[in-house]
């Protein structure tokens, strides 16, 4: 088994043919197809979370005999089931692949596979939407349902389809911050002992956006039989330390994408390196990426599945930006969420390696003409920009470390794959 450098790599998203790369490290954090959350609701009103996403609805969900009815389409739509209705006997019917729901209003009884089921709250008809019992529909369809009674929150959780890889990761709940303060210009902020902020944009995978993911991956594979295709896809903040009722469910998103992958991609299990790592200072708290260290611990994983061994972090000279407002910050200016972040700014802690490289940025496709030169890490920008010196479409670096192995990664969250000598 050879070492593999915990820094050196070779990045870019042009031709890797030309390039004749080796190995391609598919990675990504999904965040061009990920569906945003809305803003939860106000304590008097009652939201909904369905596997990460705070569903909107038409018509504000209500109790009914200690159960929230919520209107019927949104729910149904978001498990992508089919529904009908028929008007003439006030009848649902909906279909989610070998499961039929059959419900009437007023009526309760619902019909699960034929098997009658006793409602609490029968269906009904409020003003021109027709509200069904939404814990009962969940349920029938294989979900998880709970109660967030602090913030009058409906937590529907898909349970994780099997999957070799992820089969035994457990997303436990000791980290997570215990209250929720709002929603500033989009961005979320909870916070803990009354001091400590943590600033997170709340982000879901719906089924189809996982499956078109994968199968972009499926067919760059298949364009490229003589190079190792990987896929890592690494959740936000919010899986490990938003409040109960907040929480994104990635386990099962990933699961499914893992699913979707033909036999000639390799799927990494990053989530379970987070989680196994969450006591650390692997999320910045007034910033959207995850920081340096966080990183480290996918690169390990990486390493795991491609038969390399990763370098320990005390090969590397460690170095630290202080005092660091993040993105967060600037999305928050001008409202109190910006005083929050600002008085919990983090430390960018960052990994130089120790290989000599040259690094030059491209506009286009073709490489013929570069226009700069790069630095993989610049402490220069003294912001998270420091990393790949912030967002150019293609970068290439070349290194010392002779030994005829090339990377290509795409979305890049591994800036420190750099003296490993692909």
């Amino acid at each position: 088994m050879k070492k593999l450098k915990f820094g050196d790599f070779l990045i870019t998203i042009i031709d890797v043919k030309k390039l004749f790369c080796k190995t391609i490290i598919l990675i990504a954090i999904l965040i061009f197809i990920i569906g945003s959350l809305s803003a939860a609701a106000s304590s008097g009103d009652i939201s909904v979370n369905f596997d990460g996403t705070f569903l909107k609805f038409d018509q504000n969900p209500i109790i009914v005999n200690s159960r929230t009815m919520v209107p019927l389409r949104t729910v149904f739509e978001a498990y992508g089931a089919e529904v009908s209705w028929d008007e003439g006997t006030e009848i649902i019917t909906s279909k989610l692949d070998d499961i039929e729901i059959i419900l009437q209003i007023d009526n309760n009884e619902m019909f699960r596979n034929g098997k009658v089921i006793h409602l609490d709250a029968a269906p009904m008809i409020e003003g021109d939407r027709t509200l069904v019992p939404v814990r009962a529909i969940s349920e029938s369809f294989g979900s998880e349902v709970t109660w967030d009674d602090i913030n009058r929150i409906v937590c529907i959780r898909n349970l994780p389809e099997s999957n070799k890889v992820m089969n035994g990761t457990i997303i436990s709940d000791e980290y997570r911050y215990e209250n929720y303060d709002g929603q500033y210009n989009g961005v979320s902020i909870f916070y803990k002992n009354g001091t400590d902020y943590f600033g997170m944009e709340l982000l879901g995978i719906s089924k189809k956006s996982g499956e078109k993911y994968a199968e972009i991956l499926n067919g760059m594979a298949e364009d490229l039989p003589d190079v190792r295709v990987f896929c890592g896809v690494v959740p936000t903040a919010a899986e490990f330390y938003a409040p109960f009722g907040f929480r994104t469910n990635y386990l099962s998103a990933i699961s499914h994408i893992y699913n979707s992958l033909n036999s000639n991609v390799t799927p990494i299990n990053i989530e379970n390196a987070m989680m196994s790592n969450a006591d650390k200072y692997i999320y910045f708290k007034t910033d959207h990426h995850w920081t340096h260290l966080g990183s480290y611990f996918a690169y390990r994983e990486f390493c795991s599945v491609s038969d390399n061994m990763a370098s320990e972090l005390d090969e590397f000279e460690k170095r630290t930006i202080n005092n660091y407002l993040g993105s967060w910050g600037k999305v928050t200016v001008d409202t109190d969420g910006y005083n929050m972040l600002d008085s919990s700014r983090d430390i960018i802690e960052f990994y130089m390696p120790k290989v000599e490289f040259e690094g030059q940025s491209y506009s286009e496709m073709e490489m013929d003409k570069p226009t700069k030169n790069m630095q993989l890490i610049n402490p220069a920008f003294g912001s998270y920009a420091i990393f790949l010196e912030g967002d150019n479409p293609l970068e290439y670096y070349h290194t010392n470390v002779d030994n005829g192995k090339s990377i290509c990664i795409i979305k890049s969250l591994l800036e420190m794959l750099f003296q490993h000598g692909f």
